[in-house]
């Protein structure tokens, strides 16, 4: 899966030392085809509809602050560059933090998916027995050697 990142807009602000970026984004977490599949979870789809839109896009905004220390000289270039590139990365983790909820919510729905087909397992192993009028209590497992 391709997440691809596009600047909306950026603006720049300098108090003192500290330069600030505030950055907004629109962000591609999956396309139609791949967001199709996860929305057929339900605990997938309980988050993801709240955030994403129906082309699986999500628009961020993240602000990058760099500072100068008073020892240093100040840049203003510099600390442009420093707060985008903050700005940035708060973006990624943002995607990453959305990725790792989806696995986490789609384990979930497979472990309880699971959990149901092992009860299920079980209420056929129970229908066999009574339909073979076999007392499962009364059986005895034997551990054959080969």
């Amino acid at each position: 899966m391709k997440t691809t990142v596009k600047t909306i807009s950026v603006k720049y602000s300098q108090d003192g030392n500290t330069v600030t970026c505030d950055l907004l984004s629109e962000v591609q977490f999956m396309n139609v085809k791949n967001m199709d599949v996860f929305l057929d979870i339900p605990e997938v789809y309980a988050y993801v509809s709240n955030l994403v839109d129906s082309k699986g896009k999500y628009v961020v905004h993240t602000r990058g602050t760099a500072r100068c220390l008073e020892t240093d000289e100040f840049n203003y270039e510099t600390g442009r560059r420093i707060a985008h590139t903050k700005a940035q990365s708060k973006i990624f983790r943002i995607a990453n933090e959305f990725f790792a909820t989806i696995n986490d919510r789609a384990t979930q729905d497979l472990m309880r998916c699971e959990c149901n087909c092992v009860a299920s397992e079980w209420q056929c192993y129970d229908h066999i027995d009574v339909l073979s009028s076999i007392n499962r209590d009364e059986v005895e497992l034997v551990e054959i050697d080969e």
